[in-house]
């Protein structure tokens, strides 16, 4: 048996496999995501009030997150949903406002580096705490410098420096 025609056919097939012959239909995989833990809690205080428990208005936890992306001929396309815990305080109201953030550095100075998102969260009746997600999408235009998996994406409530300094103590 001559070795030459299997050869050839294991060199044709390895080659097949590094998208050399013909297009590679899978695609990248998506950018990773980060939760930075020094932002992914809140506690608001009442306004004009002190900083013991019983100025509390609402506290918010970003507990993770499930996610998805599609690239497109020039973008990216991520889907994130983003899950929140939040807690009524004693001084807490029926609604607790608050923002949170995705962030692609990559994408800096552009202004789309950085999308705020408002949200309006009602407590339900005669409940102190509350669950919910927030489905967002993100799009990542695509270039030759911005391949898809090379972004890092990151997500965060935004909070004010008072809010960020209680946090860090």
């Amino acid at each position: 048996m001559n070795p030459r025609p299997a050869g050839a056919i294991l060199l044709a097939l390895a080659l097949a496999s590094c998208g050399l012959f013909g297009k590679d239909d899978r695609e990248p995989p998506c950018p990773k995501v980060f939760l930075a833990s020094e932002i992914s809690t809140l506690t608001r205080f009442r306004p004009g009030g002190g900083h013991d428990l019983t100025d509390v208005a609402f506290e918010v936890d970003l507990t993770g997150y499930t996610g998805s992306c599609k690239y497109d001929k020039n973008k990216l396309t991520v889907t994130l949903n983003v899950d929140f815990a939040v807690g009524r305080g004693p001084a807490g109201q029926k609604t607790a406002n608050f923002e949170y953030f995705v962030a692609i550095p990559k994408m800096y100075p552009s202004p789309a580096a950085k999308r705020v998102f408002d949200v309006a969260y009602p407590f339900p009746p005669n409940a102190a705490r509350g669950q919910f997600t927030d489905e967002i999408e993100v799009d990542i235009p695509l270039a030759a410098r911005n391949a898809g998996p090379s972004n890092e994406i990151y997500v965060g409530l935004q909070l004010t420096p008072d809010e960020l300094e209680y946090n860090r103590k």
